[in-house]
């Protein structure tokens, strides 16, 4: 039986020849040498394949890779971002990635001029330290940005990186960019905007402040303070969490935009109340119902779900708008039986005697550890 994989780029070599590759070379330390081949094997077991199938592709690796969970192998998330990096740097040494430069690479002077402007930002230099090392191992400067440049960074994080999403990444470094370059504008950052690109755009159809009146959006600011317990004469006997009243500022706004899709306009509203009738709630759920395919989800339950509670619980409707919302919630909101796929995967684990054992143990275990760390830092003598 043959050893190879026949759906695999015949000029790609495997994990099993990178790995030989590896221990030839004697300019790379030893221990380094010896991690790499230790993540490459770790990766053979994690897909369940001989490291002969394996091309040392970052597209391939990458699609395998989304379906490891740390649960099931029994690892740390931080086990897989090592395993990841050790794996991408020994295709790096064998010239297998070129393009992209390893973290920590040295900017050219005028990339770093730019880095030097967003120490205040943690998150833009997260988001741009993979394009402005791109673009110094490419001897390309800032002035030669463009949306080709992009592009090209693009295909180079598809083929040469293990991140999960590539294309979310370069979203939201030209994004980054561009904001960026409106705030440092003054202090030399290129007059260039890049293209932003958007897919699958069937779910983008969200809308702007700009298209809202300010009463409604006042409302929606004043309902959220309400929620997390800054109303001085109201609010829930426990405040929302902030990620709690980031989704319900969504799921209005979700709501907001469907009613926009369907001819209404938003900016003619005084209060959200005037959006919350009945016969506009019907406007706007038919248009999120028949987007779906004529079909409810758990998100446009959810949303549901939110209105409702805005209009009954926080105001005071009639009788009949109450009734309403309750039938509108009935017939949209799924109710969900079991465990959700998420959690199904993360008990999986106990199907192996050996977590159930290490399970059970862990708190005398813990209780020991405690009650010698007490006799130590007590001066008594440990058992």
């Amino acid at each position: 039986m043959s050893m190879t994989n026949p759906f695999a780029d015949p000029d790609l070599i495997s994990l099993s020849d990178l790995i030989e590759l590896i221990d030839a070379r004697r300019d790379i330390d030893h221990l380094k040498r010896r991690d790499m081949g230790s993540a490459i094997r770790t990766l053979g077991k994690w897909f369940g394949l001989p490291l002969e199938m394996i091309p040392a592709s970052a597209a391939f690796i990458r699609d395998k890779l989304q379906k490891v969970h740390p649960v099931l192998q029994n690892v740390s998330k931080r086990r897989i971002q090592n395993v990841r990096s050790l794996v991408l740097g020994a295709m790096r040494t064998q010239g297998l990635c070129t393009n992209m430069a390893h973290y920590g690479a040295p900017m050219s002077t005028e990339w770093q001029a730019l880095w030097d402007l967003l120490d205040e930002s943690t998150y833009a230099r997260t988001e741009l330290s993979r394009f402005f090392r791109f673009c110094s191992n490419k001897d390309i400067t800032p002035a030669q940005i463009c949306d080709n440049i992009s592009a090209e960074f693009l295909a180079a994080l598809e083929a040469e990186t293990l991140v999960k999403a590539p294309r979310t990444r370069h979203q939201s470094t030209c994004r980054v960019w561009n904001k960026m370059g409106a705030l440092h504008r003054d202090a030399g950052w290129p007059l260039v905007r890049l293209s932003v690109p958007r897919y699958d755009t069937k779910r983008i159809y969200a809308i702007e402040d700009a298209m809202i009146g300010p009463g409604v959006l006042a409302d929606i600011d004043r309902y959220v303070a309400h929620l997390s317990g800054n109303d001085l004469f109201g609010g829930p006997p426990t405040p929302f969490r902030p990620t709690s009243l980031k989704a319900i500022r969504g799921h209005i706004r979700r709501y907001l935009s469907a009613l926009h899709h369907q001819g209404a306009d938003l900016r003619q509203a005084s209060s959200l109340d005037d959006l919350f009738a009945p016969d506009q709630v019907e406007h706007a759920f038919r248009w999120l119902w028949e987007r779906n395919g004529n079909a409810t989800s758990k998100h446009i339950g959810e949303i549901a779900w939110t209105i409702r509670c805005y209009a009954v619980k926080y105001r005071q409707p009639s009788d009949e708008a109450e009734a309403f919302f309750s039938q509108l919630v009935s017939r949209l909101r799924v109710q969900s039986t079991g465990l959700s796929d998420k959690n199904l995967a993360c008990i999986r684990q106990f199907d192996d005697p050996k977590a159930v054992q290490r399970f059970v143990s862990l708190p005398p275990l813990l209780w020991n550890r405690a009650y010698n760390t007490r006799k130590i830092g007590s001066g008594a003598p440990s058992k």
